[in-house]
């Protein structure tokens, strides 16, 4: 983004509207991008290159509120799948 990253996005949102879920859905397979959502208190991250089955999957189970997500499942996924390095 333009302006802020995603992680301070997720915690200016968060201190406005406490209660709202927030996941992260982006191109970025850097483990380091993912743990800075975590650590803004995003409930997960999905890669844009998830199949909708996929993405699907991880936002139901992420807005469940007696157990959040976090989707590091799918980093690994993507990287058997694609000879992309991260």
């Amino acid at each position: 983004m333009p302006v802020i990253d995603g992680a301070e996005a997720t915690r200016k949102i968060l201190a406005e509207m406490p209660g709202i879920v927030i996941m992260a859905l982006s191109i970025y397979t850097d483990e380091g991008f993912m743990a800075g959502m975590n650590r803004a208190s995003a409930l997960g991250y999905i890669l844009k290159s998830c199949d909708c089955e996929e993405s699907s999957a991880a936002i139901r189970r992420a807005t469940c509120p007696r157990r959040p997500y976090w989707v590091l499942r799918l980093l690994h996924q993507f990287y058997r799948k694609s000879s992309v390095s991260p």
